[in-house]
């Protein structure tokens, strides 16, 4: 029998929901249903058809559902699922925590106004946080024993307390629960009591029945000691706090102090930005305004912080608390706060709880709530986690002009946001013999607008237990003027005895994930044992009787390890001892010279997948139960001769992917999916992640592609522009974004592949004459307005709306910079650049406050392009593009702070009027070419480029490249384990384990050659091939490897 996980799954053991149907079973329904199954007894629940029936001893649920499944006017028969109870806390001092909930109670002397709180209450019937959020707290350390906190401190399992060894090779010995930075120590305890205060408040312990509560009841709290015992905050350890919060995985780091600028420290938020990690800062409590006397870290620019300012108990800006239109985002409960405090007490407090007042205490209310959201949506990008954070507040007239979003948080209303379409489902289970529409899925509009389409994307998590008619990714659209549609789902069933699978059913909306719910299917396959006598006797000896098992279905295949070796299978034992051998036939009888073997995988079945040939390749699929071969060529296919640990496969579900190397003329290259069931072929992996340049002429009006290097013309094609020439371009990665040089004021969305407007939206603007310039930044328009106005329009495309408005020229003091031509962004400092043509200069200006930015040395970050007249700018990686129309077209390119670096000629007949590449990768024709490729277990593909450090991340079922990244040491093959780690095999022989982001963990050598393959399972174990006669063993662990002989190369 093959060997699964089953996630546990709660509901009564002896207990069964019946639905029956009235109109065909009678008033004496009960004996009739109680007699499918003998001994049980049932009693109705209301008069409307469903029973709940109590099983005698030995019937199991699943079993039970299987009797009653199919029997006439039984309609159907569920578990009798465990829930939870509406979630407010038993935590006894919850009542002091009104930013919580405020019902107007007295705390701490103050009487507050009902409902000036968070409405963490609501938002904790959606969910209470999840240990998998890792949330660093940046601050004077954390009581780490705290008996409300201990629970929710993160234990960092590579490591091994108390030996001095930097176990898991992240630079930090003995790092178990965090580090102290001051110190350079691995115990961050806390005796300043500010950190300790600052944690609960993010994540004490929730329904615990002691204490306090966090705005996470379950969280992974990273303490990160930044000063000394009894000293304030150092900025060197802030630093290394940061990027060692982001290597650790941290998702959001709190930071409730200040100290000075650094270019260090706004480096390490850039980092921590380039990884997805948000950054919440707390104003400052000094009653003044950040936007004219700033502090830090809350005033840097980067647009993955989040500044707290305090309110209080009937929502009034605190008296303390700074504030600041441009440079302060959001208000939190930071007054009477009550929170944990270090057991022994502190300098500042007593022991175990207590209350305390500042921006420090607002701020971790926002991390908690940003690890709420990232709980229900972990892949969201952080601008839409922060821009659920902003929309779902609610707006406060004493916030008004202080603070950007003129709101409070609250956390239901933030998560909320996140749900533009939730989902229901008919059952919560079903039996995988169900067949079709064994339930039905309702998506439903929530903040999705009633009088437009919206199309989301449905996953469905295993194809091997249910589908919606064969596809387990597929789009549904709930048409305009429609609240809700349905969707059929499918079972399957299977050979396995597998018990009871879990699928997990989620939909996705402009890249973020909006709801899931999970689908239990149930198994009908069954056990017995007979006893034969069932009765002996205790002196019967040896033999006295037989037991008798049977299995309702045979199993094709056993666990056994496989290895291919001389163009055969050997099957090998767990202890390496060869059990049987197989010969890999070739389709057309006699197998060519150098056509061999290349790689094997067990199919989801139990059959056996193999990667047959080298310059013509098969797939051949081996089936153990009847001996049979099937084989399927994949035309133009290949793997190199001289290379055997080329020519990569591996399967998912009914998928067999290989990878494709071009060994020859006319050969192809990239990845292959071929669909064993309906024979299809799909190739992909020819595209990856690039630089794309366009430019819009005039008076010519069209859009063309441009070689970055060259400037050649790739394609061109025509756009909407009439009235006017076209004034500006912009790329998000898929779609440009084109502007008119007239007074319509539209904004249209282009395929950049197609040429064809797939949006158009109305902008208005503040001078009625049109734009001049455009660039896209962290989901954002930002159209410069009108000639010479200075204005730069900030445009949410989502909302379709404007929602700032920047006088450049006003906010730096009306020096007249007279701005024209171009704006272009750079995403890693969260700023636009933007020319003013008649002076020849561009300046780089905060994309949140229109501030010109200074560097280090205190100058101001502008410069003279050289070039009178820009035809407009554009961002590609680390370069800035500037283009010009005088004296005749060409393109000078600048790194990113203005020093010139080339110039590249144009071709155009016509004048370039802008440019457009905004920082953003699109696809690009690859040069990588595949060695291996790896199903993960997140069910992504991941396939090895051939020098062995370039990894390509693709997905199963619409084969588009999702991301790409690189490991720190080539390796020669490629696998990935249940916790997202990648595992390599290298040239002289080792295993490397790398973290997901590709950084080597640690490595193993044993006495192996080169490894031409590698493989992991569910429970951790390693299997490895070498090119010369030897396989190994080991485990994710990379404790031991042991290593077998093949008995041939």
């Amino acid at each position: 029998l093959e060997p699964r996980l089953v996630l546990s799954a709660q509901y009564v053991p002896n207990q069964v929901l019946v639905g029956v149907d009235r109109l065909t079973l009678d008033a004496g329904t009960g004996p009739q249903v109680a007699a499918v199954i003998e001994g049980s007894e049932v009693r109705p629940l209301g008069n409307y058809g469903v029973f709940l029936m109590n099983l005698p001893a030995g019937v199991t649920v699943p079993q039970a559902i299987e009797q009653l499944k199919g029997k006439p006017g039984i309609r159907y028969a569920e578990p009798n699922w465990i829930g939870d109870w509406a979630n407010t806390p038993n935590d006894p001092d919850y009542s002091r925590m009104w930013g919580m909930e405020n019902t107007g109670q007295q705390v701490n002397g103050t009487t507050g106004r009902p409902d000036a709180d968070t409405d963490a209450d609501l938002g904790w019937d959606q969910t209470t946080g999840n240990k998998g959020v890792l949330v660093a707290i940046v601050d004077s350390g954390t009581d780490y024993q705290h008996p409300d906190l201990a629970a929710n401190i993160h234990v960092n399992s590579g490591e091994i307390a108390g030996n001095g060894i930097d176990d898991d090779n992240n630079g930090y010995v003995d790092d178990v629960n965090g580090y102290d930075f001051a110190d350079g120590d691995a115990d961050p305890m806390d005796f300043v009591g500010h950190g300790t205060h600052v944690s609960g408040t993010v994540g004490a312990v929730g329904d615990n029945g002691i204490g306090t509560v966090g705005m996470n009841w379950n969280v992974s709290l990273l303490p990160c000691k930044i000063g000394a015992d009894l000293g304030g905050p150092v900025t060197s350890a802030a630093v290394e706090a940061i990027n060692y919060a982001v290597s650790m995985g941290a998702v959001v780091s709190n930071h409730s102090y200040t100290v000075n600028p650094t270019q260090a420290l706004e480096d390490a938020i850039i980092n921590a930005r380039a990884n997805n990690h948000i950054v919440v800062v707390a104003a400052g409590n000094s009653s003044t305004n950040n936007d004219f006397n700033p502090v830090y870290p809350a005033s840097y620019p980067e647009d993955n912080i989040v500044v707290a300012a305090a309110t209080d108990q009937n929502d009034a800006l605190a008296g303390f608390s700074n504030r600041g239109f441009n440079s302060v985002d959001i208000g939190a409960p930071g007054v009477n706060i009550w929170s944990t405090t270090p057991t022994a007490g502190s300098a500042f407090y007593g022991p175990n709880y207590d209350f305390s007042d500042g921006t420090s205490m607002a701020s971790p209310m926002v991390t908690g709530a940003i690890a709420l959201l990232r709980s229900v949506s972990p892949s969201a990008s952080y601008q839409t986690i922060i821009q659920a954070l902003y929309a779902g507040a609610d707006r406060l007239p004493a916030l008004f002009g202080r603070v950007s979003s003129g709101a409070r948080l609250n956390v239901n209303g933030a998560l909320n946001q996140l749900k533009s379409v939730s989902m229901s489902i008919s059952r919560s289970a079903i039996s995988e013999n169900d067949g079709a529409s064994a339930a039905v899925v309702t998506l439903r509009k929530v903040t999705a607008p009633f009088n437009q389409a919206v199309t989301v994307t449905m996953l469905i998590s295993d194809g091997t237990e249910a589908s919606s008619g064969g596809k387990v990714s597929l789009p549904v659209t709930i048409p305009a003027f429609q609240r809700q549609v349905t969707v059929a789902i499918d079972a399957i069933d299977d050979t396995l005895l597998d018990g009871t699978q879990q699928v997990v059913i989620s939909i996705d909306y402009l890249g973020s994930e909006q709801d899931r719910l999970t689908l239990d299917v149930l198994d009908h396959e069954t056990i017995s044992v007979l006893a034969t006598p069932d009765i002996v006797f205790e002196d019967a000896g040896a033999n006295a009787g037989t037991l008798t098992i049977t299995r309702s279905n045979t199993d094709i295949f056993s666990p056994d390890r496989i290895v291919a070796v001389n163009n055969s299978l050997r099957f090998f034992d767990r202890q390496g001892q060869l059990k049987s051998t197989v010969t890999v036939p070739w389709p057309t009888g006699f197998r060519p010279a150098n056509q061999s073997v290349r790689d094997v995988a067990v199919m989801e079945d139990g059959k056996i997948a193999v990667f047959n040939g080298t310059s013509t390749v098969y797939v051949s699929i081996y089936n153990p139960g009847d001996g049979s071969w099937t084989h399927q060529i994949i035309n133009n296919a290949s793997a190199s001769a001289a290379d055997t640990g080329t020519g990569g496969l591996a399967t998912t579900g009914s998928f067999v992917f290989i990878s494709d190397l071009e060994t020859s003329a006319g050969d192809a290259y990239g990845l292959v999916r071929y669909d064993v069931n309906s024979g299809q072929i799909d190739r992909f992996g020819t595209q990856s992640f690039g630089p794309r340049l366009f430019g819009s002429t005039w008076p010519e009006s069209d859009v063309y592609e441009l070689d970055p290097t060259t400037g050649a013309s790739i394609r061109n094609f025509k756009t909407p522009a009439s009235g006017g020439g076209a004034a500006g371009c912009a790329f998000d990665g898929k779609y440009i974004w084109f502007i008119v040089d007239d007074a319509s004021n539209n904004l249209y969305k282009i395929d950049a592949e197609t040429g064809s407007v797939v949006d158009t939206f109305f902008v208005g603007s503040t001078s009625n004459t049109g734009f001049e310039g455009i660039a896209y930044l962290n989901g954002l328009i930002y159209l410069l307005d009108g000639f010479l106005t200075d204005d730069i329009v900030v445009y949410d495309p989502v909302l379709r709306t404007i929602v700032n408005v920047l006088n450049v020229d006003g906010i730096n003091g009306g020096f007249g910079l007279d701005l024209s031509g171009g704006l272009a962004p750079n995403p890693a400092r969260n700023s636009l650049y933007v020319s003013a043509t008649f002076s020849d200069t561009i300046y780089e200006i905060s994309a949140k406050s229109g501030l010109i930015l200074p560097k280090p040395d205190g100058s101001y970050r502008m410069w003279q392009s050289g070039e009178y007249w820009e035809g407009g700018l554009a961002t590609l990686r680390n370069e800035l593009y500037v283009g010009a129309t005088a004296g005749g077209n060409k393109i000078r390119v600048f790194d990113l702070d203005g020093n010139y670096k080339r110039t590249i000629d144009q071709p155009f007949f016509f004048g370039l009027e802008s440019l457009g590449g905004d920082g953003i990768d699109g696809l690009v024709d690859s040069s990588l070419r595949y060695r291996d490729v790896a199903v993960g277990f997140d069910s992504y593909i991941y396939a090895l480029d051939v020098n062995g450090t370039d990894v390509g991340k693709f997905d199963p079922f619409t084969l588009e490249p999702l991301s790409f990244f690189q490991l720190s040491t080539p390796v020669l093959t490629l696998a990935n384990d249940p916790a997202g780690n990648f595992y390599g095999g290298t040239a002289l022989g080792e295993l490397v384990k790398f973290g997901p982001g590709g950084n080597e963990i640690s490595r193993i050598a044993g006495n192996l050659g080169a490894l031409s393959d590698i493989e992991v399972n569910v429970s951790g174990a390693i299997i490895a091939a070498e090119q010369n006669e030897r396989f190994a063993y080991s485990s994710t662990s990379l404790a031991t490897i042991t290593e077998y002989a093949s008995g041939s190369s």
